[in-house]
């Protein structure tokens, strides 16, 4: 596995010869590591460059092909900390077993929560409901959302609704009410709107009746995107969390998806959102208290620097 640091892709995790934690991917099949990121920023379709560029940091190793097919091999260079270049053969091999998206760690006296998806509808809503309320027993719980791709609203909610108090804000929504938009979000029918064509929705869940009293820190990246990030802002807003790590990918909007007569298709987006802290987060993300990425050193100490 591989993180994005200051534009280099260093090695996180490895399990191959000759490659270990820390070295630096400079380029992956013939194609410097630069030109491939590049292609990543051009390709994307919302969001700021970074996120692109995080988004396949975390997802190049994977790959799926279809059933029958033979896995398709990789060549990488590497350049090891001592500086000598090396020529290295990805062999891949199936992955098999359940992916977990929820988890919970006790560390001493702090709950280390990770979310990495809000997708899921009701299963994934209960299951945020019930392992935050687990952390809630504990000092202090971190919130790992790096890599969260966001997901539904009403799964991400869930997360202000386990820490925070009363009736919680989440932000606020200015919806172009064109009928195209209306078809599409049935549930925005019922809006007042206004003579100019926009209308106005609060975001708020009904969240406990005390907020969680210990303290909180949540951990984001450039990968962390849509739903994550607009819940990372309200969860400093609504309960003073301090944010960890490196900006948000800046990508809200509520898109719909429109395909054209020449069959492209292009993703609209049908809202401006701003943060529960009063701020934009399309195009400019959520920046955290603390900017703090992985390293070299610290990644061939097997050490996670924005979680410690």
């Amino acid at each position: 596995t591989t993180v994005l640091a200051a534009d280099h892709l260093l090695v996180a995790t490895s399990e191959l010869a000759g490659v270990a934690p820390g070295d630096e991917v400079i380029a992956i099949d013939g194609r410097p590591v630069a030109d491939v990121l590049r292609a990543a920023v051009e390709a994307r379709a919302v969001s700021r460059p970074d996120a692109a560029k995080t988004a396949f940091a975390k997802t190049w190793t994977s790959v799926l092909y279809p059933k029958g097919d033979p896995p398709r091999a990789r060549r990488i260079r590497t350049r090891d900390r001592a500086g000598a270049e090396h020529d290295i053969a990805i062999a891949p091999h199936e992955a098999h077993g359940k992916h977990e998206v929820i988890g919970i760690e006790q560390r001493g006296d702090v709950a280390v929560v990770s979310i990495k998806s809000l997708e899921g509808g009701k299963a994934r809503a209960k299951a945020i409901d019930e392992t935050l309320a687990k952390a809630r027993a504990a000092r202090a719980i971190v919130l790992d959302l790096r890599g969260d791709r966001g997901g539904l609203d009403v799964v991400g909610y869930r997360i202000v609704a386990g820490l925070a108090e009363g009736k919680a804000r989440i932000g606020t929504a200015q919806i172009l009410a064109a009928e195209e938009t209306l078809a599409r979000r049935t549930s925005w029918k019922k809006l007042a709107v206004g003579p100019d064509g926009w209308a106005t929705l609060d975001l708020t869940v009904a969240a406990l009746p005390a907020r969680y009293p210990g303290k909180l820190a949540v951990v984001v990246d450039a990968g962390c995107v849509s739903t994550c990030e607009v819940v990372a802002a309200a969860l400093r807003a609504d309960v003073g969390a301090v944010l960890v790590g490196e900006t948000t990918g800046g990508s809200t909007g509520a898109p719909v998806e429109v395909t054209l007569a020449s069959q492209a298709t292009i993703a609209i987006p049908t809202w401006i959102l701003t943060s529960a802290e009063g701020k934009p987060i399309e195009g400019d993300g959520v920046v955290p208290d603390v900017d703090v990425s992985a390293t070299p050193d610290a990644l061939a100490a097997g050490r996670d620097l924005p979680l410690e």
